[in-house]
């Protein structure tokens, strides 16, 4: 996880730099032209009246605070645009492992252990909890679930959970989610 929070990181700080260089390129063109722009108005000044020259003065600077306004605007808007694309390319990669991981041979002992966390810090009574877990879960341990928590009522939830599960206390309406899709957007937003 460090490592795919390392590389995003350093992904990150490549989008900022590259956003910013751009910006700055792009701030160099325009101080560019408003330069040129002024140093004709400053000739023009030497010949015609004082007033009307400061009125283009204000227009001009009018124009440049709109325009780099509107380059930190779309700098802004690029660089959030490629942090969504980052974080759904994360998350879809995150997601893609996690399914690996939940058709592993391992996967069954995380699953016990989730269970039971979830179980722990729902602390009621088992005739009072209903445990989910995702059909491919049932599908693949519904006899070995059913021996380790045969006190609970099991039901499903959607593959779209990935694994893990949920607990429900029916007399507190608490319900306890550890599955793996809450896990990774969690994680998500800590990085963001």
């Amino acid at each position: 996880m460090n490592d795919i929070k390392s590389k995003l990181e350093d992904l990150r700080a490549d989008c900022i730099m590259q956003a910013k260089n751009e910006a700055d390129e792009m701030n160099r063109n325009i101080d560019e032209k408003v330069e040129n722009d002024i140093k004709e108005q400053i000739e023009e000044y030497s010949k015609k009246q004082k007033i009307r020259f400061d009125r283009e003065i204000k227009g001009l600077e009018k124009q440049y605070n709109t325009k780099k306004y509107e380059l930190e605007k779309n700098s802004k808007m690029n660089l959030i645009k490629k942090q969504k694309e980052i974080i759904f390319d994360l998350i879809n990669s995150v997601e893609m492992k996690m399914k690996d991981f939940v058709q592993s041979e391992k996967y069954f002992d995380y699953l016990i252990n989730n269970i039971n966390n979830s179980l722990n810090k729902i602390g009621s009574k088992s005739n009072n909890v209903i445990i989910y877990i995702t059909n491919y879960d049932n599908s693949r341990y519904s006899n070995m679930l059913l021996e380790n928590f045969k006190d609970y009522t099991i039901e499903t939830i959607s593959d779209n959970n990935i694994g893990g599960c949920k607990c429900l206390d029916k007399n507190s309406n608490v319900i306890i989610d550890n599955t793996i899709s809450l896990l990774i957007r969690e994680k998500i937003e800590e990085i963001y």
